[in-house]
């Protein structure tokens, strides 16, 4: 037993002495698995990950208060959201256009699609033709 409190002890040092605790390691590990739109935004601006931790800590008290259990990956989520609404937005307007370009590139056929000929011309001469082809000698 004295073990155990004694390893407590020690890991809790630890941390105070790092000046990190448990939630901030994981807030900071999931920088990781943000988009790549969202990540480029919040390496380009430090700022902006400061409002995501902001709209973080706000919604948890919030949930908290309120008596509901959210999960934390939830709350983080909707932190992102909210603080980064407008990067996601302009990142699926991007992504729709590159496929619509992608889209507009490609060419395909009807299927069962027999093409006609618009040109038909005259029947009469057409069939003309066709006799002098089969019944012509050579004479002219």
């Amino acid at each position: 037993m004295k073990g155990i409190i004694r390893a407590q002890h020690d890991e809790i040092k630890g941390l105070r002495q790092t000046g990190r605790s448990a939630a901030d390691s994981w807030f900071d590990d999931q920088a990781k698995g943000l988009d790549a739109p969202v990540a480029k935004a919040v390496k380009d601006n430090p700022e902006k990950w400061k409002a995501i931790r902001g709209k973080f800590d706000v919604l948890t008290a919030g949930y908290k208060a309120a008596g509901q259990d959210v999960s934390r990956g939830d709350i983080f989520t909707e932190a992102v959201g909210i603080a980064m609404g407008d990067v996601i937005a302009q990142a699926a307007i991007d992504k729709k256009t590159a496929d619509l370009a992608a889209r507009a590139k490609k060419h395909t056929n009807r299927p069962a699609g027999n093409k006609g000929n618009a040109d038909k011309g005259d029947v009469a001469g057409e069939i003309a033709a066709e006799i002098d082809r089969k019944f012509d000698d050579g004479q002219k």
